[in-house]
């Protein structure tokens, strides 16, 4: 399991864990979005930050599931965070991408019963990640154009971004 979207993580980490999984052979991969859960240190920290922008209870509840995004990025802004997903779709699941990996691993190890059928169970349990992330992606672009990500976020004077704003948006 891979979670994405912790500080540190960058536009180029998207890049560099793709790379990692196709040149590791990596065939079962599941991941989730860093989630500061209520309650916890990291929550505490992200708070006092006044990074989280997920708050209004108990209505918020139903982000909270590492398929959300609730906290706001230092490293890396909402639109680097969601052209990272889409380049990891793009490479790992989209398209032949996912077969091919399929077809690696039974080469790899499906020369007897139980490779072909621990390559089957990479490529099922790919193809529901496969949704898994369509998902994502589209919670990603609801929450981009809701609008809500950046609202009131720089006018807060405890946290660095690292990208050029103007008028409270990212300029690229």
């Amino acid at each position: 399991s891979i979670v994405l979207g912790a500080d540190g993580d960058g536009k180029d980490s998207f890049k560099r864990m793709t790379e990692f999984v196709l040149e590791n052979n990596i065939d079962v991969l599941t991941f989730g979005i860093n989630c500061p859960f209520p309650k916890t240190e990291l929550y505490h920290r992200l708070d006092s930050e006044k990074r989280i922008f997920r708050k209004n209870y108990p209505a918020d509840w139903k982000y909270y599931d590492t398929a959300h995004v609730v906290h706001r990025f230092v490293d890396m802004t909402l639109e680097d965070f969601i052209e990272g997903m889409q380049y990891m779709y793009d490479h790992l699941y989209a398209g032949d991408n996912l077969r091919m990996r399929f077809r690696k691993s039974l080469k790899t190890i499906g020369s007897t019963r139980h490779g072909k059928r621990n390559a089957m169970f990479g490529f099922r349990v790919g193809s529901d990640w496969q949704q898994v992330f369509e998902q994502v992606l589209e919670n990603l672009h609801k929450l981009y154009d809701s609008g809500d990500y950046y609202q009131d976020w720089y006018k807060s004077s405890t946290v660095s971004v690292s990208a050029p704003v103007e008028n409270g948006v990212p300029v690229s």
